[in-house]
């Protein structure tokens, strides 16, 4: 059985900061936050956030006694990314530049039928966002 309000699989990711990811996600990739947890030193150390119908966990690198830590931090491309589907993928793309991601792949179609980009957030996860356009030709 489930929590209330999540998803079957969540996606639990190290951050350098909560804050400050908390604020890229929800500016940049149009997540809510549903909750957070600070430390006794008041600082974040956990945030569930959802996009959509998507739930995601942040963890502060070394909280709790954690040795994870971000990819940017261990210098080490993660094997795998995180895929938003968007209403609109070029207005999204352009919107998670403004706020702070880095591009890796320019708005372009897909052969599956997405219109997809690739943005790269500030600890080196990468994120995949696509909005469907119909089966490729």
């Amino acid at each position: 059985m489930k929590a209330p309000n999540m998803s079957w699989a969540i996606a639990y990711i190290t951050v350098s900061d909560v804050a400050q990811s908390i604020a890229l996600y929800k500016n940049a990739l149009g997540f809510e936050l549903l909750s957070s947890t600070d430390h006794d030193k008041g600082e974040l150390v956990h945030a569930e956030m959802k996009h959509k119908d998507f739930v995601i966990m942040i963890g502060k690198q070394g909280a709790f006694g954690g040795k994870t830590v971000t990819p940017k931090e261990s210098n080490v491309l993660v094997p795998i990314s995180l895929y938003l589907y968007v209403n609109d993928v070029d207005t999204f793309y352009q919107n998670a530049l403004a706020n702070g991601m880095t591009s890796v792949t320019e708005p372009e179609v897909a052969c599956w039928g997405d219109r997809y980009c690739r943005v790269k957030d500030k600890d080196g996860y990468e994120w995949s966002c696509g909005s469907y356009i119909g089966e490729a030709k």
